[in-house]
C-alpha cells in the first residue's frame, strides 16, 4: 500500500513539472519600417489591421502599439480584437482589459493587457483601436505608426497580403480603406515550454528503483523459511 502512494505521488509530480509557461511574441512588425501614421482626433475614430494566427490554438495577453500624441494632456486608447467577413471587421471577440494612457507630446510604444483572448488557428482577425477618452481638435491628435510591408519580424502570425489599413466610426458597422500596409504592433501570449529534464530523470530513476526494491521484498517474503537440514 505504501509503495502505491509512492508511485502515485512520483507520478502526479512528474506531471505537474513538465510543463511551464513563458511569453511568446505571436505576431510583430515593428521591425519593419515606419511610413507614417493614422490619426485619431475624436472618440468615435477607429483603425482596424489584419492578422492571420498560425496553425494552433492560441491566446493573446497584451497588444503594444507604436503611437504618438501632438496634443498637451494624455489620452487613453482602446484596443479589441474582431473577427473578419469579407476583409473587414465584423463581430467583436474581446476588447483588451487595460487602455493604454498617451502622454500628451509622448512618442512611443504603449501597451494593453488581458486576461486572454483565446483565437482560433488559420484565421483572420482584425486589431482595432480607437480613442477612449476626450477630445482631439486638429493639429492636436493621436496618431498610430503603419509600415507599407507586408513582412513581420519572423512571428508565428502573418500579415495578410492586399488588405489596407481601414478606418471607420464607433458604432458603425462599415470600413473603408484608409492607407496601404499595417498598423506597427505586437502581439504577446503565453506558450507551452518543457522544463529542463533533471527533475523528471529523478523521478523516474526513483519510480524504478522503487519498483525493484518492492519486488525483492515480495521474493524475499514469498520464500518458505530455511528451517536447516534435518537430523
Amino acid at each position: 500500500m505504501r509503495f502505491h502512494r509512492f508511485l502515485l505521488t512520483a507520478l502526479l509530480v512528474l506531471g505537474f513539472a513538465v510543463p511551464a509557461h513563458a511569453d511568446l511574441i505571436l505576431f510583430s512588425n515593428l521591425g519593419q519600417p515606419d511610413n507614417g501614421a493614422v490619426s485619431f482626433n475624436n472618440t468615435k475614430v477607429r483603425y482596424a489591421t489584419d492578422f492571420l494566427t498560425d496553425g494552433t490554438p492560441r491566446t493573446i495577453t497584451s497588444v503594444t502599439a507604436v503611437m504618438d500624441s501632438t496634443d498637451t494632456i494624455p489620452h487613453d486608447v482602446m484596443f479589441s480584437i474582431f473577427t473578419n467577413a469579407g476583409g473587414a471587421p465584423n463581430a467583436l471577440v474581446r476588447a483588451f482589459d487595460t487602455s493604454p494612457t498617451v502622454p500628451g507630446g509622448a512618442s512611443g510604444t504603449f501597451t494593453a493587457t488581458s486576461s486572454g483572448i483565446d483565437l482560433q488557428a488559420r484565421t483572420i482577425y482584425w486589431l482595432v483601436g480607437q480613442m477612449d477618452d476626450g477630445l482631439l481638435r486638429a493639429p492636436k491628435t493621436i496618431n498610430w505608426h503603419f509600415t507599407s510591408s507586408q513582412a513581420t519580424d519572423g512571428s508565428p502570425f502573418s500579415t495578410v497580403p492586399g488588405t489596407p489599413i481601414l478606418g471607420g466610426n464607433h458604432g458603425e458597422t462599415t470600413f473603408t480603406p484608409s492607407t496601404p500596409g499595417n498598423l506597427l504592433f505586437v502581439l504577446d501570449g503565453p506558450s507551452v515550454v518543457p522544463e529542463p529534464s533533471s527533475l523528471s530523470l529523478v523521478i523516474i530513476a526513483s519510480i524504478f528503483g522503487a519498483v525493484g526494491w518492492w519486488r525483492q521484498r515480495r521474493v524475499a517474503l514469498d520464500s518458505p523459511p530455511d528451517c536447516g537440514a534435518a537430523s
